[in-house]
């Protein structure tokens, strides 16, 4: 008896590694879901979010994660401080939060491990970016101190 060769199914992850799910397959379906909800966003020339046109726009800006980073900072003993451009609006309600700063700690127990806060603009989000690098510096000073 003949056995029949059994295609073999992809698990999600190794799908979404595959080069044509990330880019013409994924444009395709949300270019199939028809109008945009006004929560998303992209980003403008200047840097700045704008509604997304339609679902095309929206996907290839967040497929770009190079334009959507506006800050990173690393230091010394794993600590990181990342902000980026969210695409969405994590305000729900009044004036739309689409940029995210958050700090990365060496371990889970690190004091601003987790740390996030959200912000409008773009210079409101370098600011708070700055503030929040600050912020870590003392707190690795601190941490070497003792």
């Amino acid at each position: 008896m003949k056995r029949r060769a059994h295609k073999r199914m992809l698990t999600g992850v190794q799908l979404r590694n595959l080069p044509f799910y990330r880019t013409n397959a994924a444009v395709r379906f949300f270019a199939s879901m028809g109008a945009i909800p006004k929560h998303h966003y992209i980003l403008d020339a200047a840097g700045e979010p704008v509604p997304a046109p339609n679902w095309i726009e929206w996907t290839r800006m967040m497929e770009r994660p190079h334009v959507r980073r506006v800050a990173l900072d690393r230091f010394k003993g794993g600590w990181s401080v990342s902000t980026v451009f969210l695409g969405l609006d994590h305000g729900f309600m009044g004036e739309p939060l689409t940029f995210e700063t958050m700090v990365f700690a060496p371990d889970r127990e690190s004091p601003f491990n987790g740390e996030c806060k959200r912000y409008v603009t773009r210079a409101e989000a370098l600011q708070g970016h700055a503030e929040t690098v600050r912020a870590i510096k003392a707190v690795i000073g601190q941490l070497e101190e003792t």
